[in-house]
């Protein structure tokens, strides 16, 4: 009971993090409403609200972690699945092991939180 109240503080806190990250690199054409991380089954659920569209897109990365490359880190995701399934196709088409780059500051308080 207490291991899962601990895994739960730790996703919600990595959660508005990587909101903030995904949110400053899609603020053109949406931003993400509802980010939930789950450390221990390594996946991130997203509901996006893209510009111009009346539902949401329902997102899931089925694997992530994070890297470090010449001082930068990055959040890696692969296996994404959407609600609509043309937009599966893209992301395991053209998308998979995608790369996004995290700010050093917030990638200091994932490091302390992981």
């Amino acid at each position: 009971m207490f291991n899962k109240l601990l895994y739960r503080a730790k996703d919600s806190s990595l959660s508005l993090g990587i909101k903030k990250v995904i949110n400053m690199k899609i603020k053109n054409f949406g931003n993400v409403s509802k980010l939930n991380l789950d450390t221990k089954n390594k996946k991130i659920y997203l509901d996006v609200n893209l510009k111009g569209e009346e539902k949401t897109l329902e997102l899931t990365a089925n694997s992530y972690f994070f890297k470090e490359e010449k001082d930068k880190y990055y959040l890696v995701i692969s296996d994404v699945t959407s609600s609509r399934k043309w937009l599966t196709i893209v992301f395991k088409t053209y998308m998979d092991k995608q790369e996004i780059e995290v700010p050093k500051e917030y990638m200091k308080v994932i490091e302390a939180v992981i």
